[in-house]
C-alpha cells in the first residue's frame, strides 16, 4: 500500500537532498554526510515502494470474478458465462493473473537490494492460475489442502497482505483495572487496617462533664490475589502457514480474553471462589434500587445515588454500567420527544460509539462484564477500590511440552487482588430500565 504520508515524506527528502548537495563535498561535515546517506537511502526504499504499488495495481484490475474463469459474479452457478478474456493469447480459462504481491520474502528481500544496489535481477512468480484448459475440470475442486482444517480449494493459498484486525474476535473496548489505581503487591498478599464506623461524633461538651468516647470500630482485612490465565495451542503447520502476523494476532486475542476475565473477577468475583470480593459482592456498600413511582427515570435514579455519595462524604468521579443500560440512559426522552441527554442537538451530539459519556461531571465507562440494569458508582480519589498487582501480565511460549504432536502453547496470565478501603465510597444502582 502506498499511502499519502509517505509520498510526503518522499517529497521531503527530496527537497532537503536538493538542498544539502548544493553545498561543496568540504562544507559538508561527517554527520551531513552520514545523514544524506540516511536520506538517500531511505528514498530508494520509498521510490521502490511506491513503484511496486503502481505496478500491482495494474494487474489489480484483472483479479475479479473471472478469475475462476468466469465473467459472472457467481463461479459456483454453471449458467453459460462469458469466459474470462485475459490479456495473455490463449489464455481465456486462465484462473487469475500473477499479482505482484505472491513474492516470496526472499524474493523480495532480493528486489530491495538489488534496487538499492542498481543492480540487475530477474525474478519469477510463479503461476497458480490455469493457462489452458476447461474451468470446470476436476483440478477445480481438489482439495489440495488436508491440515489445519482449511475449507478445500484449488490450490494451497498464499498468504496475502490482509487487513488483520478484520478476522480478530471482538473483546470489550476498554481495560477496568485502567480506571483504578494499580499498586505493586510486593508478598503473596495484602492486609489492611479499615475504619468501619464510630459509635459516637465529637461534640459539644460543657465545662467540666466528660469529653465524647467516639469508639471506632476498626476490622483486619486480608487479600490475597487471584490468577487469571489462558492458553493458545497452535500446530507447527499452522504457526508456519498462516505467518507471524496472524499468529500474533490470535497471541492478541488471547490477551484480549485474559482482560475480559480480569474485569469479570473484579465485578463478580467471591472471596470463595476467587481469592477477593468483587465490587458487587463487598460488604459494606451503598445501594440504590430504581423505582418507577419515586424514581422520574434512570437519570433520576442514578442522580439520587451519586446525592447519597455526597451525604456520605464523597464525591462520586466513576460510574460503570452495561451497554444496554447505558444505551437506554441515551434514548431517554423528555414529554416533547427531544433526548434529554442532548436537548438542543438531539442525536447529532450524542456519541453512541464513544465509551464513555458524562453526567454531572461523573466519569460513565461501559463493561459487558456487568449485568444489564445495574450501575456502580464510585469515589475512586477516596479509595473506593484498588488493584494489587503480584504478577502483572505474561505471556510465555512453550514449543516443547507437546512437541511429539507439533503443538505449540502460548500462555498468558496475570496476578492481582482487588482491595476496598472505603467501602462506603461504593454505590450500586440496581433495577435500571435496559430497554
Amino acid at each position: 500500500m502506498w499511502t499519502k504520508a509517505q509520498e510526503a515524506r518522499l517529497e521531503e527528502i527530496g527537497a532537503e537532498l536538493k538542498r544539502m548537495t548544493g553545498y561543496k563535498a568540504a562544507q559538508l561535515s561527517e554527520k551531513q554526510v552520514e545523514h544524506m546517506k540516511r536520506l538517500t537511502d531511505e528514498g530508494e526504499k520509498l521510490m521502490t515502494q511506491r513503484d511496486n504499488h503502481k505496478a500491482a495495481l495494474g494487474y489489480a484490475g484483472y483479479a475479479s470474478p473471472a478469475e475462476w474463469g468466469r465473467a459472472d459474479t457467481n463461479p459456483g452457478d454453471d449458467d453459460g458465462g462469458i469466459g474470462f478474456k485475459g490479456f495473455v493469447p490463449n489464455a481465456e480459462n486462465r484462473l487469475r493473473p500473477v499479482s505482484l504481491y505472491e513474492f516470496t520474502r526472499t524474493q523480495l528481500k532480493a528486489l530491495q537490494r538489488a534496487a538499492q544496489q542498481n543492480t540487475p535481477l530477474r525474478v519469477h512468480v510463479h503461476d497458480k492460475g490455469i493457462e489452458s484448459g476447461d474451468y470446470t475440470s476436476t483440478l477445480r475442486n481438489k482439495a489440495a489442502v488436508a491440515e489445519g482444517n482449511f475449507t478445500p480449494n484449488l490450490l494451497p493459498p498464499v498468504q496475502q497482505p490482509t487487513p488483520y484486525p478484520w478476522f480478530r474476535l471482538p473483546y470489550e473496548q476498554i481495560r477496568l483495572s485502567n480506571f483504578l489505581p494499580n499498586f505493586e503487591m510486593s508478598g503473596p498478599g495484602i492486609g489492611y487496617f479499615r475504619h468501619v464506623s464510630n459509635a459516637a461524633e465529637a461534640g459539644y461538651v460543657a465545662e467540666g462533664t466528660e469529653k465524647p468516647d467516639i469508639s471506632p470500630s476498626i476490622s483486619e482485612v486480608y487479600v490475597r490475589p487471584a490468577k487469571i490465565a489462558g492458553l493458545c495451542r497452535l500446530t507447527k503447520e499452522v504457526i508456519a502457514d498462516a505467518g507471524d502476523q496472524f499468529v500474533n494476532m490470535l497471541v492478541a486475542d488471547l490477551t484480549e480474553s485474559t482482560y475480559n476475565a480480569e474485569a469479570n473477577l473484579l465485578i463478580n468475583g467471591t472471596a470463595a471462589s476467587n481469592g477477593f470480593d468483587g465490587l458487587l459482592h463487598v460488604s459494606g456498600t451503598l445501594s440504590h434500587a430504581y423505582n418507577a413511582t419515586t424514581d422520574v427515570d434512570a437519570l433520576g435514579a442514578l442522580n439520587k445515588g451519586f446525592v447519597q455519595l455526597r451525604q456520605s462524604f464523597f464525591e462520586p468521579d466513576l460510574c460503570v454500567m452495561s451497554p444496554a443500560t447505558l444505551g437506554s440512559i441515551r434514548r431517554l426522552r423528555d414529554a416533547n420527544g427531544r433526548l434529554q441527554l442532548d436537548l438542543l442537538a438531539g442525536a447529532k451530539s450524542i456519541n453512541q460509539v464513544s465509551e464513555e459519556e458524562n453526567l454531572w461531571g461523573v466519569r460513565v465507562i461501559q463493561s459487558t462484564q456487568i449485568a444489564d440494569g445495574t450501575a456502580i458508582t464510585m469515589s475512586v480519589a477516596n479509595g473506593a477500590a484498588v488493584v494489587y498487582m503480584r504478577e502483572p501480565l505474561n505471556i510465555f511460549y512453550d514449543p516443547y511440552s507437546l512437541s511429539s504432536t507439533n503443538v505449540h502453547q502460548f500462555i498468558c496470565e496475570t496476578r492481582l487482588a482487588l482491595a476496598c478501603p472505603r467501602v462506603g465510597a461504593i454505590l450500586v444502582t440496581t433495577g435500571l430500565p435496559t430497554t
